[in-house]
């Protein structure tokens, strides 16, 4: 292996320039040799030896880089074909859009007015019973109506997720005022006016 040139990187300079002249210049060698003629350095004294080893797995990176190089860099990819992948890689899987089974946001709120399951846990997260929960429901389809047109829900989940969130929005305020009414004015008398009584 002949380099006409290789990186000398400002850190191996930093390492060695403290250093006497003739450990300087043995460094200095076998870092040259080691990177243009790929030639281990021999009998070198215990600091230059030292400094060599660490400086070295630099050296190795760019000789590495410097061969690569010599081939032309990195192969080019090969164009895959149907034989050297697997079938099931060129499938594609598409998912129907299943279109509600409902026609109107009344048949949405009966859907969801049917489901035990789902509207027992939501009166009990809001703390209403279940005529309340049918007024509201009633209230969710005109909002819908008005903010949404003809366009429905893309599923009755989706619908579940819009109640509750438009819940916690159109009645949170009124439910605050009625959970934290404020205490009367108490102007009893409990004695005294800092003595003992």
């Amino acid at each position: 292996m002949d380099r006409q040139s290789f990186v000398f990187y400002a850190s191996f300079y930093d390492a060695i320039r403290d250093l006497s002249d003739n450990i300087k210049l043995e460094v200095f060698i076998a870092i040259t040799e080691y990177a243009l003629y790929g030639k281990q350095p021999e009998n070198l004294k215990p600091v230059a030896r030292g400094l060599f080893t660490l400086i070295k797995p630099n050296l190795d990176v760019s000789i590495t880089k410097f061969e690569a190089g010599k081939k032309g860099g990195r192969k080019p990819k090969k164009a895959t074909t149907a034989t050297d992948t697997p079938a099931e890689l060129h499938t594609l899987v598409v998912t129907p859009t299943v279109p509600p089974t409902y026609s109107s946001f009344d048949d949405e709120i009966a859907l969801l007015k049917d489901e035990q399951a789902w509207w027992e846990p939501v009166c009990m997260q809001f703390h209403i019973d279940r005529p309340e929960l049918d007024r509201r429901l009633s209230a969710f389809a005109i909002h819908c109506k008005v903010e949404r047109g003809t366009e429905l829900h893309s599923s009755i989940k989706d619908a579940k997720r819009h109640f509750t969130s438009w819940m916690r929005k159109a009645y949170a305020p009124t439910e605050r005022n009625t959970n934290n009414q404020p205490k009367p004015d108490d102007y009893t008398f409990r004695g005294g006016f800092g003595g003992l009584d």
